[in-house]
Formats: C-alpha cells, sequence, structure tokens
C-alpha cells in the first residue's frame, strides 16, 4: 500500500507505480526489484549511498554493484604508505577483499569488479558498449551512480557520464541485435568529491533519512582499512545532509543523517511524489 495516502486528500488513489521513486519519509517496499549501483572505484558506492542500499536491501530490493576500478593508485594511500614495496597487485587485492566483505555485510547480492584501472579510469567506447549489455542484462529498476560535473575528481565524473551514454543506448531498440530496449528514467547521481555545489553544481533535489542504517553503514565504510579517513569524512557528510533534510522536513521529523541525490531526469507518474513525512517530531505551535 503506499504511504502517500491521507485521509483528507480526495484525489488519493493506489499508487501503482514501481516504487522507485526515492524521497525522503517514502519507504522501498516493493520485494521484486532491482538496484545498480555503478562505482568509480571500490569504495565509492558504500561512502556515497551505503545507507540507501541498507534500506532497499532491507526492503527485500535486489542490490548489484559495478566497481569499474579497484582504486589501488589514487585511494589507496594509507596502504601504499604503511606497505613499502608492496605492488599494484597486491593493492588490488587488498582492495578487492575490502569491497567484497563490505557487500556481504550489508547483504548485496553481487558485487563485480572490472579492474578498468584508476587514475585515470578511461571509459572508451568498447567499455561503455560492455556497460550497456551488463546492464540489458541486469535490467535494473533504479540505478545510482556519479555525479556527471566533478572536476576534483574526474574518475567520478567519467563514470557518470558513461552511465549516461549506456543507459541512452539500452532505451533505443537495435543497440544490441534481437534485444528489447530497456529504458531507466530513474537514476539517482550521488555525492561529489567536494560537496560543494558552488563548484560543481550538485544541487541536491533528493534526500533519503538513514538514520535507522547509519551504524551499519559506518561499520561497512570501516572495511575499507586503506582509506580510513572515509569514515570521519562520510560521518561529517550525512550530519550535514541530515541539517539540510531536517530543515526541509519542516519540524515534521528529526533527521540527524541523509543521504543526498540529483536526479537525472523530471519525475513521470500518475500521481505528484509527495513526500509523505510522518509526523515523528513536532516542534513548537507555529513552526510547521
Amino acid at each position: 500500500m503506499a504511504l502517500w495516502k491521507t485521509p483528507k486528500n480526495p484525489l488519493w488513489q493506489p499508487w501503482s507505480r514501481p516504487e522507485s521513486v526515492i524521497c525522503f519519509g517514502k519507504e522501498p517496499q516493493d520485494m521484486s526489484k532491482k538496484m545498480l549501483v555503478v562505482s568509480a572505484h571500490g569504495a565509492d558506492w558504500c561512502t556515497r549511498a551505503g545507507g540507501t542500499i541498507l534500506k532497499y536491501v532491507n526492503a527485500g530490493w535486489e542490490v548489484t554493484v559495478y566497481a569499474l576500478t579497484f582504486g589501488e593508485h589514487g585511494e589507496s594511500g594509507a596502504y601504499w604508505k604503511d606497505h613499502w614495496g608492496t605492488n599494484v597487485e597486491e593493492v588490488k587485492h587488498c582492495r578487492k577483499t575490502e569491497a567484497q566483505a563490505a557487500a556481504a555485510f550489508m547483504g548485496v547480492k553481487r558485487i563485480e569488479f572490472f579492474d578498468y584501472g584508476d587514475y585515470p579510469l578511461d571509459m572508451g567506447t568498447s567499455r561503455v558498449q560492455d556497460l550497456i549489455c551488463r546492464i540489458m542484462d541486469l535490467r535494473p529498476d533504479v540505478i545510482l551512480t556519479h555525479w556527471i560535473d566533478d572536476p576534483f575528481n574526474m574518475d567520478h565524473e567519467i563514470t557518470g557520464k558513461a552511465v549516461v551514454r549506456a543507459v541512452s543506448a539500452c532505451g533505443m531498440r537495435g543497440a544490441i541485435p534481437d534485444t528489447d530496449p530497456h529504458f531507466i528514467p530513474d537514476i539517482f547521481f550521488f555525492e561529489t568529491t567536494m560537496p560543494h555545489s558552488e563548484f560543481n553544481h550538485f544541487e541536491i533535489d533528493t534526500y533519503l533519512d538513514i538514520g535507522d542504517v547509519f551504524e551499519k553503514k559506518i561499520q561497512a565504510v570501516k572495511l575499507f582499512a586503506a582509506q580510513p579517513q572515509l569514515v570521519e569524512y562520510y560521518t561529517r557528510c550525512a550530519k550535514n545532509r541530515g541539517v539540510q533534510a531536517n530543515d526541509w522536513s519542516r519540524g515534521r521529523r528529526s533527521i540527524q543523517y541523509a543521504e543526498g541525490f540529483k536526479r537525472y531526469v523530471p519525475y513521470l507518474g500518475d500521481c505528484l511524489p509527495v513526500s509523505s513525512l510522518e509526523e515523528r517530531f513536532i516542534k513548537e505551535d507555529g513552526y510547521v
């Protein structure tokens, strides 16, 4: 049953669209849906969208992660510093083991490593074509990936743009002969490296309250020992987004931690995407 029902709303009708719209206060409920998370490096998916992933796993969704690289060159500084004499293959093995442990801990169904090499990541035509084939085979309902404008970390920007290219092709009959197209309107871009919209135009239009899963997310982030700084950084990020989300709730909910996203295309449905915020926390009269 939809959570958007309000007894005083005469226009309310049962919600029939797949539960793929994410808005704060809305719980994912469809037990047969698939989420794909495309991550530039081995840890990005967990740090930027770990809370959201946990909420959807808990709701019965099937979550798959594609890690285009291990982050062996540019995102494993602590490991390189503490292991003089190591080599790239050892670092890759470390980062793969960490990511697999985090995925298993969080209940992710499958994590795949493409080993494309990072800093710089190259996503040429053949690699985009491979991504098209994988998406067509998986046919996810929702995709989470990097924002397409991240000049501070071009691997992230390249990943986001590659996903958009692949998804655009997936919606065209003939992209893969004798294969039905798969159009995916629900793409959500997650946090950039520097969370400042004046720098990268990442203007959040969707918040998810992750307070109920935040501690488990941080436990998962701690498994990425090669990047110990991630724990403090993404705790602070979740708090900052929680403050913003709490402001938008107008006192209807006490939000401590949140994750922010930006939609790729406008929402399309039979009903307006009205946030269903339970009034768990009411401030003084006159605030709401």
